[in-house]
């Protein structure tokens, strides 16, 4: 097998843990990767209510087709973070999600990931991007404030949170962030939804003082204190 053809393979495998991991979708036979929840795929009601805004994600609605393609230099870039189980398996494969908001869509903020998983398993491989989630711009929002709550929606599913919760048991008494990294946003979010220790008050307030105000109490909520 030449190089050209296993570098496509490795980046169909960024494409597969991207779809099911992060976007929440499943493959289909003759559909390719669609959302996993089929009774909303045709609807329009969202998936969430976050921030007193509906959010759409592609593991529950049919995402936007009529937009343009994904170019970096067009997007803002939100932020990254590393998954060590981005495929899970005997081992698991980790890699690296970056997340952009575009605004090039009247009236929407969409938030595309890219993902690359850890070569020493799956060989050299390209970026994979997509749309994980979409949400109506608002009065006096911003593209911060609104990838805070698509990132959100994600991280919920991904944590396979119930829609009427926001809280992910699966991480009681788990380090899960010293095996998890990324930037500040991130953080947040994942640490709103899952349980997590600190080192000190200090990493505790980086942490909380430049969330925005909606994510706070859930992130006080789920310190656990020593």
């Amino acid at each position: 097998m030449n190089k050209k053809i296993k570098r496509e393979n490795a980046t169909a495998m960024n494409r597969i843990a991207q779809a099911q991991s992060i976007g929440g979708q499943v493959g289909v036979i003759g559909k390719g990767m669609v959302p996993r929840d089929a009774g909303h795929e045709n609807g329009y009601d969202p998936y969430r209510i976050l921030d007193n805004a509906p959010v759409l994600f592609s593991g529950y609605n049919l995402m936007p087709t009529d937009g343009p393609p994904f170019i970096a230099n067009k997007t803002y870039k939100w932020g990254e973070y590393y998954d060590p189980e981005l495929m899970p398996g005997m081992p698991s494969i980790g890699g690296w999600n970056k997340l952009y908001i575009d605004t090039r869509i009247k009236g929407l903020y969409i938030l595309w990931c890219s993902t690359k998983m850890d070569e020493w398993a799956i060989g050299p491989s390209n970026w994979w991007t997509n749309v994980i989630a979409w949400t109506p711009k608002t009065k006096y929002n911003s593209h911060v404030r609104a990838g805070y709550r698509m990132f959100w929606a994600a991280a919920l599913d991904m944590d396979m949170v119930e829609r009427n919760d926001f809280y992910c048991p699966y991480y009681e008494n788990d380090d899960w962030n010293k095996e998890w990294s990324g930037t500040i946003r991130c953080l947040q979010v994942f640490a709103s939804i899952r349980t997590t220790r600190y080192e000190n008050d200090g990493e505790f307030e980086k942490v909380l003082t430049s969330a925005p105000d909606f994510l706070k109490d859930h992130i006080i909520s789920r310190r656990i204190k020593k």
